[in-house]
C-alpha cells in the first residue's frame, strides 16, 4: 500500500509503529487525546488490537461480528452499525491529522462459538462432522472444560494458584483426570488388519507396485482413521 500521513509520503520502511490495546485506550472518542503524547515520542502509526463485538469467551480474538464494533468502548455509542463506524472513521481520521496513522487486525477467522453467522453455517468452521479426525481433539476440549468447572465449584483443590505447588496440583489433575480418563492413545493406533490388507493388494497386482504406490495405499488405508475413532 502506499501511505502518507499529513499530506506528506510515507515510505514503509519509515513507519514506526506502536500496538495497542483497544480496550485499554480509553473510549474511541477520545483516542485522539489519549494517543497524541506517541506521536510526539516518534511513531507515526498504531496497530490496535481488534474492535469488533466479543462473544461469550470476552476475547478480542474470539469475535461474535466482524462487521460491527463494540459499542461499550464507546462514550455514547450510536445505535446502529453504520453510526458506530462513522465514530471510528472521525477518530481515525484525527489521529492522521495529528500525525499518527492506523492499524488494526481484521481476523474474519477469529470466531466466538456464539457468532451468529457461524450457527447458520456452521459448515463454515472445523467440526467433527466435516473433519472427523478431530474427534479426538473435540473430546479433550470437552473434558478441560469440565475439569475447569470442576476447579470452578472448588472440587481438586480449587482454582486458586498461588504457588508451584498449585500449579504442580492443577497439571496433575489434568494428567489423571482429563488426559488419564480419556486414554486418547486409542485414536492414534495403527489399525494392523487395514494395514496388512493394503499391503497385500500392493503386492497382489500383476505388476510390481512401487515403493511409493505401496506407501500411499498404506497412509490411505491408515489416515482417515487416525484421530477419528478408537482402536482399542
Amino acid at each position: 500500500p502506499v501511505l502518507s500521513v499529513q499530506g506528506q509520503h510515507l515510505p514503509a520502511r519509515s513507519v514506526t509503529q506502536l500496538t495497542v490495546l483497544s480496550r485499554l485506550a480509553g473510549p474511541i472518542e477520545r483516542w485522539r487525546e489519549t494517543l497524541l503524547p506517541q506521536a510526539s515520542m516518534g511513531y507515526n502509526m498504531v496497530h490496535f488490537t481488534p474492535i469488533q463485538p466479543p462473544g461469550e469467551s470476552g476475547s478480542c480474538y474470539a469475535l461474535d461480528d466482524q462487521a460491527d464494533i463494540d459499542p461499550s468502548l464507546m462514550e455514547s455509542p450510536p445505535s446502529d452499525k453504520e453510526g458506530r463506524w462513522k465514530v471510528v472513521q472521525q477518530s481515525v481520521e484525527s489521529l492522521e491529522n495529528a500525525g499518527l496513522l492506523s492499524a488494526m487486525d481484521i481476523v474474519l477467522n477469529h470466531c466466538a462459538g456464539s457468532a451468529p453467522w457461524l450457527l447458520e453455517e456452521p459448515d463454515s468452521a472445523y467440526n467433527v462432522k466435516n473433519c472427523p479426525h478431530l474427534a479426538a481433539a473435540a473430546e479433550l476440549d470437552l473434558k478441560l472444560a469440565w475439569f475447569s468447572n470442576e476447579l470452578k465449584k472448588g472440587n481438586f483443590g480449587g482454582p486458586n494458584i498461588q504457588n508451584h505447588g498449585d500449579l504442580e496440583r492443577v497439571l496433575g489433575g489434568i494428567s489423571q483426570h482429563v488426559l488419564g480418563a480419556l486414554n486418547l492413545r486409542e485414536y492414534f493406533r495403527v489399525n494392523e488388519a487395514l494395514s496388512i490388507e493394503a499391503w497385500k493388494t500392493s503386492e497382489a497386482t500383476e505388476s510390481r507396485t512401487s515403493q511409493q504406490d505401496t506407501y500411499e495405499l498404506l497412509k490411505n488405508s491408515l489416515l482417515p482413521s487416525l484421530g477419528a475413532n478408537r482402536s482399542g
